[in-house]
């Protein structure tokens, strides 16, 4: 049984999230104490039971988890034989932390795995969007010879969330190391959504002018895109991503937060990493920290966030493996041992 404070550092979600993807991938049981400590809310919020739900569905485990509870155990089992897997997900919560909780997985499967979520966020606070999953973590996770497809049928907003989205997680074949020190970047992409039900307000359009106006002065091509969605209620979004360094930042549209303030939040976040000549985002970084560990690499990234730092306390829990942070330069390396 492995013994985990989950009061570590900031003390948030993501050790909870990262040590059910471990433990899927090692089946060793776990203990978690403390849970969100530090939070005005301690303890399992909705969106962390979700998680457990999905992993639990993966590993043909039942557990007695329940909101507020501020200490669980979970033992795995064998991963399922199934071909397809359903999650339903009451609330608006993000499909996305739910989707980067069972990803790793595919390390261990030997067939397909089709998984549909219905209901749940695609654009949510605090958590990157869908759309973020598609276009960056996908892309560099096919560096290291991961492949997954994930679509989305309809998008989900908060509060009303209603997704609907289908993902394929493939074997994973090869393993290779992923080294990512150096930054080049030719080409932006902008990609601004909204719900049809803000279109006469121009709500995507607004959003990407801008961006795009504070993107212009980096004299790179700029690919941009306004487009409507298929979704319940009221929403927006917008990423910005580039080529053939991928790094990307996004940002949810908020009621009350006009859709000039998106668009221009989203924009200086994303010069923010280009300015620290980052190979890979901070948050794409501390995503892929999982797959350095199971294969090995290295990164350069903008900033090591207190994220990365969990995610080494977590992961050396399960592996035998030892990361190296270069707080300085920005590095995150991690081997075997």
């Amino acid at each position: 049984m492995i013994n985990i404070d989950g009061s570590f550092l900031e003390g948030g979600g993501q050790i909870l999230r990262t040590s059910l993807s471990l433990s899927a991938l090692t089946r060793k049981s776990f203990r978690i104490e403390n849970i969100r400590k530090k939070r005005d809310n301690p303890g399992l919020a909705i969106q962390h039971l979700e998680a457990i739900k999905a992993i639990s569905s993966i590993m043909n485990v039942k557990t007695g988890a329940k909101k507020g509870d501020t200490t669980i155990e979970f033992y795995p089992k064998e991963l399922t034989d199934k071909e397809e897997i359903k999650i339903e997900i009451p609330t608006a919560g993000s499909t996305s932390l739910i989707l980067s909780t069972l990803l790793p997985i595919l390390y261990n499967l030997k067939k397909d795995l089709k998984i549909k979520i219905i209901g749940g966020g695609t654009w949510n606070k605090w958590a990157p969007s869908v759309l973020y999953l598609q276009k960056v973590i996908l892309p560099l996770l096919e560096k290291i010879s991961i492949k997954a497809e994930i679509n989305i049928k309809q998008d989900g907003f908060v509060p009303e969330g209603e997704a609907i989205l289908e993902a394929v997680l493939r074997p994973w074949k090869n393993p290779q190391p992923l080294f990512l020190e150096n930054s080049e970047i030719k080409n932006l992409i902008v990609e601004s959504i909204s719900s049809v039900s803000l279109q006469a307000r121009k709500v995507a359009e607004r959003q990407l002018e801008a961006a795009v106006s504070l993107l212009k002065p980096l004299n790179i091509k700029i690919e941009k895109t306004a487009r409507y969605v298929k979704a319940k209620g009221f929403g927006s979004g917008i990423l910005i991503s580039s080529q053939p360094t991928i790094l990307g930042k996004d940002v949810p549209g908020e009621r009350s937060v006009t859709a000039e303030k998106v668009g221009g939040q989203a924009a200086l976040g994303f010069l923010n990493e280009i300015e620290n000549k980052a190979a890979v985002d901070c948050y794409a970084a501390d995503q892929l920290m999982i797959y350095l560990a199971l294969a090995g690499g290295r990164i350069k990234t903008s900033m090591i966030s207190n994220h990365a730092k969990t995610n080494v306390y977590t992961i050396e829990k399960f592996l035998p493996v030892k990361f190296k942070i270069d707080e300085k330069e920005k590095i995150i390396e991690c081997e075997k041992i």
